[in-house]
């Protein structure tokens, strides 16, 4: 049921982790869904029109668990090498930092354009809290229903936690792999614990104790498996992901949406998306190169522009047509039209924006300093991790 292999340090994940750039593509168009769903809801006043999907936010939950894969998996040559914690910490910071604050840059001047300043248009938030979204550090808010901090650009929470994570790991980068592993899962059990004790914590501390943190724990043991040699038969494999998908199933019918704050959301959401990055990773059979895996893994590459884009772009067939073509009347047109849109930008910010800008820099990064550290072409791709909000 479970084998063991040779694992050398030139292994390419662009056979058996291609499955998990195309888990990434199917996760981030659950996101796309979601909010789709939800502007009917919120913009048209057509909450029933499109069938309940909360379940999309569980895509957030693999997204974390990939993270934590991701980070172990394409740090390999890192650990606990001379200038590794330089190379981690400005490559992350170039896949991360400059797209997201492209993106929220726009939303900035939208809403000043539109309502004259950010107070006017979120009931009075300040330059620290502007300030606090710029620099991934959970600010609290009134936006959210709940309270939850809510950056300025609404999909970024996410991002929050991402950097924590990334921080912390860059930190400890320096130690051996199992040890770093060792170190972090210990310090987030920690952190949950302490939340658990005294959940009336401030933020940030209560936002970065979240028991969410533990998903990115359970990536990072998938890839402590990995690249121990680990490997599951392939009936093994599909089982584990059958199971999660029956607890997603089930969860769907139940009509569940947990809150990032919700205890229930690691067990029920989290462990399956433990199962399914499990399952996808260490199947000993790499995924076929077909149209549709091809397919999927392109959004896997595109999917932090996705992410970054889609909801900003979500109302621009509502500011086209409304005038002329009631969407009451024509929903599945502007089911349509916000898909094509949406896609359309997001692409088009990923093959003409992302790309450039982040291969420029990264040229930059391995230009710039001694040792240079080279990681596998499909690891770089996939390290440019892209959690959705939900």
């Amino acid at each position: 049921m479970i084998d063991r292999v040779k694992i050398a340090d030139t292994s390419a994940a662009s056979g058996a982790l291609m499955s998990i750039q195309a888990l990434r593509g199917m996760s981030v168009m659950g996101i796309v869904l979601i909010h789709v769903q939800f502007y009917f809801s919120a913009k048209f006043g057509m909450p029933g029109f499109l069938p309940q999907f909360n379940i999309g936010a569980a895509c957030v939950d693999v997204f974390f668990v990939i993270s934590g894969f991701i980070m172990v998996y394409a740090s390999e040559r890192l650990f606990g090498q001379p200038g590794g914690m330089r190379t981690y910490f400005l490559r992350r910071i170039a896949r991360i930092v400059p797209m997201y604050w492209a993106a929220t840059t726009v939303i900035l001047i939208y809403l000043v354009l539109q309502y004259g300043s950010v107070g006017a248009a979120m009931d009075g938030a300040s330059l620290s809290y502007v300030i606090a979204s710029y620099a991934f550090i959970p600010y609290a808010t009134t936006f959210h229903p709940s309270g939850w901090p809510t950056p300025l650009h609404g999909v970024g929470w996410t991002l929050n936690y991402e950097m924590f994570f990334y921080t912390l790991f860059g930190l400890c980068i320096a130690l051996p792999r199992r040890m770093l592993m060792l170190v972090l899962g210990s310090l987030f059990c920690v952190l949950i614990a302490v939340h658990y004790l005294w959940p009336d914590l401030p933020n940030p501390w209560a936002f970065w104790s979240n028991p969410l943190i533990i998903e990115f724990v359970f990536g990072m043991l998938i890839a402590g498996a990995y690249r121990e040699g680990i490997r599951l038969r392939g009936w093994l494999a599909h089982a584990l992901v059958f199971c999660a998908l029956a607890v997603l199933g089930w969860s769907w019918y139940q009509a569940h949406f947990f809150d990032p704050s919700s205890w229930l959301r690691v067990p029920i959401w989290g462990v399956p998306a433990l199962l399914i990055v499990g399952g996808f990773a260490l199947s000993d059979k790499p995924v076929a190169r077909n149209l549709f895996w091809r397919t999927f893994g392109f959004l896997g590459d595109a999917s932090y522009s996705i992410y970054l884009v889609h909801t900003i772009t979500l109302g621009v067939p509502r500011l086209l047509f409304s005038r002329w073509i009631d969407p009451t009347v024509w929903p599945w047109f502007y089911v349509a039209a916000m898909l094509a849109v949406m896609m359309a930008a997001s692409l088009l910010f990923y093959l003409y924006v992302e790309k450039p800008v982040i291969a420029a820099l990264q040229r930059r990064i391995d230009d710039g300093g001694r040792p240079q550290v080279k990681w596998p072409q499909r690891a770089e791709a996939l390290a440019i991790n892209s959690p959705a909000s939900g």
